[in-house]
Formats: C-alpha cells, sequence, structure tokens
C-alpha cells in the first residue's frame, strides 16, 4: 500500500516535471538540467515515504504530497528561468484554498484570506519602496507564492519557513557572490527542514 503510494507520487512529481518544461519551452526559456529534477524528487519523495512511516509528522500525507509537487514544479522553473508565472502561482492560491475548505470549512478559507491580503499587502508594499530605493526587489512571482502559502499554513508557520528560506538565500549568495537567486529552491529547503524537526508544518 505505501509502495504504491510513492510510486503515484513519483508519477506526479514527472508529470509536474513535464509541466513545468512545457511551460520554458512555449516560452523559449532555459531548460533546467535534469540534475534539478532528480534531486527535487529524491527529496520530495523521501520527505513524503517519511511521512507516510511517521504518524506523528505534521501535516495529513495527501495534503504534504499536492503541497510537494507544487514544490517540484516551482523550483525547476525558478532554478533554470527565475520564474514564479502567475497562472501557477495563482493555482497554488486556489488549490490550497480548496484543501483548506474540504478539511476545514469556511471559516477557514476566510481566515486564509485575510492573511494573504495581509502578506500580499506587506510583500507588494516592500517590493514597491525596495525598486524606488535600491533599484530591485524580491520578484512579483515571489509575492505571489508567499501571499499563497496562506491557504497552506498558519501565518506563524509562513513567517518561520519563509524568514529560513530566506536566510538560506542570503547566505548561499554571499559564498557565491551573487546578489540575484531563485527563492522557491531555498523556501522549500526550509520546509523540508522544518516538516522533519517537526518545527512547523502544513495545516
Amino acid at each position: 500500500m505505501m509502495a504504491g503510494k510513492i510510486l503515484l507520487f513519483l508519477v506526479a512529481g514527472l508529470l509536474m516535471d513535464r509541466q513545468a518544461r512545457q511551460f520554458i519551452d512555449d516560452h523559449q526559456g532555459n531548460v533546467p538540467r535534469k540534475l534539478v529534477t532528480v534531486t527535487m524528487m529524491i527529496l520530495t519523495t523521501a520527505i513524503f515515504a517519511l511521512t507516510l512511516r511517521s504518524q506523528g509528522m505534521a501535516g495529513q500525507p495527501v495534503v504534504l504530497a499536492v503541497f510537494l509537487l507544487w514544490g517540484i514544479l516551482f523550483t525547476v522553473l525558478d532554478i533554470s528561468n527565475f520564474w514564479l508565472p502567475l497562472r501557477f502561482t495563482l493555482s497554488f492560491t486556489l488549490t490550497g484554498a480548496l484543501i483548506l475548505f474540504l478539511t476545514q470549512g469556511t471559516a477557514a478559507v476566510i481566515s486564509g484570506i485575510m492573511t494573504w491580503s495581509i502578506l500580499f499587502s506587506l510583500f507588494r508594499g516592500a517590493e514597491i519602496i525596495s525598486v524606488k530605493i535600491c533599484g530591485t526587489s524580491m520578484g512579483k512571482g515571489d509575492v505571489y507564492f508567499i501571499s499563497a502559502l496562506s491557504f497552506w499554513m498558519h501565518w506563524q508557520e509562513i513567517c518561520l519557513i519563509s524568514g529560513a528560506g530566506f536566510l538560506l538565500l542570503f547566505c548561499h549568495a554571499l559564498i557565491i557572490n551573487r546578489k540575484v537567486l531563485p527563492y522557491a529552491p531555498y523556501f522549500y529547503l526550509a520546509f523540508v527542514f522544518c516538516q522533519v524537526t517537526e518545527v512547523a508544518g502544513l495545516i
């Protein structure tokens, strides 16, 4: 039974990777290396399998699986082209809202909408100010992506994991002396760490 679920997850992960690569091909972007897909598949599958084995880990396995599958798509797009397209971030938002509605009801969705509005306003405002002062900022895709987490996590987890992701990105940027790096991979690395250590998880 567990092997069947893991196999299904692998197939779905390959389909998400294919979707990302098709989008890149349609928009004449840079083709990501196979190593990106292989690394993400190994990492996400290991976390999913670990969750299936450990009932104590935060988050329902099905919800976690969907969240990780989106992570494969976002990582492939972001690493190769610094893309988090609106069509995917909005789909990610709606997926989270639908799951939240089905599992916790209308009140939870309303709470998610309120959190989304606050996060979007804060990050969008910070983006505008950063552009005016520094001439650069985080991408719009990152703003929509982080805001979408409102339907997947409580705001405390969002602050913790997204903050850890930014810290990882900042440290790596200093080490390799680069000013611009894709955010999604660092966020998912931070999420995996928090999931494994049970520091934070999904709603």
